[in-house]
């Protein structure tokens, strides 16, 4: 392409074939409707809100639900926070494979392995390789990079990845009161709006548990509440 100024732009010829295919994405969706909420796969989830609202406890709800959906689904949970998560779930949860991760490449590793992965929470996975650049972390580029990764990897292999994504910490201390619901572009890691399906906002107020959809690329944006004791009756042991 000449833009007829001299030598300062150089004639670019296209050397690779227009009819060459990279990727072939297909509508092929298989849909999972948990009470009044409908999950795609494959798709890659954002889940963030507040401290202590009911991330993770949510979110092992749902996957008490998938597996009652579909038996055969091959579920995972990467967790870098409460270790004790797994002593409290109930037997019936036994089916989720716990796995602590020790990197980027682990993270990979997981989302290649399994049908639907939580990772908990992806704000804190170490994606930098090279400790001795470690002074000029750009916590959002790498961020960038690996929800590209993460959301060609779901759609490749046909997975549903949820990723718990804590909130800025200027987020933090303008909801110091919880009484108003975050936004999903509060979220620490990135452009994480723009690359997730589905990006939902888990607020608690007393009792009840409000799931807000402030994105979903395949239809509805209708929020769905719940009564936050009954979640934790069905995933968690009684405390005697």
């Amino acid at each position: 392409l000449s833009r007829g100024l001299g030598d300062v732009y150089k004639r670019q010829e296209l050397t690779r074939n227009p009819n060459e295919v990279f990727l072939y994405l297909t509508e092929d969706y298989e849909v999972y409707n948990i009470d009044e909420l409908a999950f795609y796969k494959p798709s890659l989830i954002a889940i963030t809100g507040l401290n202590g609202h009911g991330k993770s406890f949510f979110s092992l709800y749902l996957l008490n639900n998938f597996k009652k959906l579909n038996p055969g689904l091959k579920i995972g949970y990467l967790i870098n926070e409460d270790f004790t998560l797994p002593t409290k779930i109930k037997d019936e949860l036994n089916f989720i494979n716990f796995h602590i991760p020790q990197d980027y490449n682990s993270l990979l590793y997981l989302a290649e392995e399994y049908d639907i992965l939580i990772v908990d929470a992806f704000s804190n996975i170490d994606l930098l390789q090279d400790v001795s650049l470690k002074s000029e972390f750009n916590n959002n580029s790498y961020f960038n990079n690996a929800l590209i990764d993460l959301y060609t990897l779901t759609h490749s292999k046909k997975s549903i990845i949820f990723l718990i994504v804590h909130l800025t910490k200027q987020a933090r201390l303008n909801n110091k009161n919880e009484d108003k619901v975050p936004s999903l572009y509060e979220a620490y890691t990135g452009r994480l709006s723009i690359y997730v399906d589905m990006g939902l906002v888990i607020h608690k107020t007393q009792n009840q548990l409000g799931v807000y959809i402030q994105k979903n690329r395949f239809g509805t944006r209708e929020n769905v509440f719940y009564n936050f004791q009954d979640i934790i009756n069905t995933v968690l042991k009684e405390v005697k």
